[in-house]
């Protein structure tokens, strides 16, 4: 169940005390003193699926085409660096190059634009109808994403800011070295983790699960993950990457898109370790796929690249 506090949030903790349940984020504020707090989402809750994305789409109509290509008035090819799924299924398009925010329909059509002060690294749904996006120039930009998208305040930040997450009322933002906490009014500053991050990359994406209890961190030929504390987990070794991208799926499932010519996806589990095979192999598109996210409501996989083109595939759940 969600947290009746925080947006999208999963329930992970049971208070005696209350009879009821909470999210991590309500912990400190509503249940600090509450003794016998029991956690009740954990690794062993995730049901064992492997993710089948669907070797021919067109086979089951669903092929890959350009869904909403350049607009008018972009002077230059979408660059879709970030992507992001609001509550209601809608689209949130990060296209650097063009300095935009694009929303997308269910059909995949666009229905909002907005121009941004600068290039775009990534996109992060905070809820209340609010994203924030990572600006280049060490910024981050709160947007109103309900109806017509509309910015609203920025905040300068005193380092990088590329990757972006957010879990209950906590923002994890990532430089080239640093994990960084902030509330979701950017106060309140704290560094979680520091990693061997290099100028290698263009971004460096983050993801969290849905318990708030794993981040899995995109960093030099390796996805690492961590947990909640900042203690390191694991760390998942690729042959070499390319402005890789992470996201988290049903049931745990963790997607890397990597690889040397960013041509893979890997299905990782819950602690970001290899729980399976190459999920599925993107040879033809080697080098222009740049993100990717999932569609829970849907079930299908979506890629943004560097070419004006979305690439959108059917998946389904299966057990292992």
């Amino acid at each position: 169940m969600n947290c009746t506090n925080h947006e999208n949030t999963l329930c992970t903790l049971f208070c005696p005390h209350h009879d009821s349940f909470f999210c991590t984020a309500c912990r400190d504020s509503k249940h600090g003193s509450c003794p016998d707090i029991k956690q009740v989402n954990s690794e062993k809750f995730y049901e064992k699926r492997k993710l089948d994305i669907k070797d021919k789409p067109e086979s089951y109509n669903m092929k890959i085409r350009n869904i909403f290509g350049k607009n008018d008035n972009d002077q230059n090819d979408c660059y879709i660096i970030g992507i992001s799924m609001l509550p209601n299924s809608e689209i949130l398009l990060a296209d650097n190059r063009n300095k935009k925010l694009k929303k997308l329909n269910k059909k995949f059509k666009i229905v909002s634009c907005c121009k941004l002060p600068n290039r775009p690294f990534s996109v992060c749904y905070i809820g209340n109808n609010l994203s924030i996006i990572a600006l280049h120039g060490n910024v981050i930009q709160y947007v109103k994403v309900s109806g017509e998208i509309e910015l609203r305040n920025e905040v300068p930040l005193s380092h990088e800011c590329f990757g972006l997450a957010c879990h209950g009322d906590t923002l994890y933002v990532a430089s080239k070295s640093t994990i960084y906490t902030y509330d979701k009014r950017c106060d309140k500053k704290r560094i979680l983790y520091q990693h061997g991050g290099r100028d290698q990359f263009y971004k460096y994406p983050i993801a969290i699960s849905d318990n708030g209890e794993r981040l899995y961190i995109c960093t030099d030929k390796a996805l690492t993950t961590i947990d909640s504390n900042g203690n390191h987990i694991s760390t998942y070794q690729l042959d070499g990457l390319y402005d890789p991208d992470v996201c988290v799926a049903n049931n745990g499932i963790v997607l890397l898109l990597g690889g040397r010519d960013n041509d893979k996806v890997y299905q990782l589990d819950y602690n970001g370790k290899n729980e399976s095979e190459t999920v599925r192999n993107f040879s033809d598109y080697s080098r222009s796929l740049m993100s990717l996210a999932f569609d829970r409501e849907r079930c299908r996989l979506i890629f943004g690249d560097y070419t004006n083109y979305l690439h959108v595939y059917k998946c389904e759940l299966l057990p292992c």
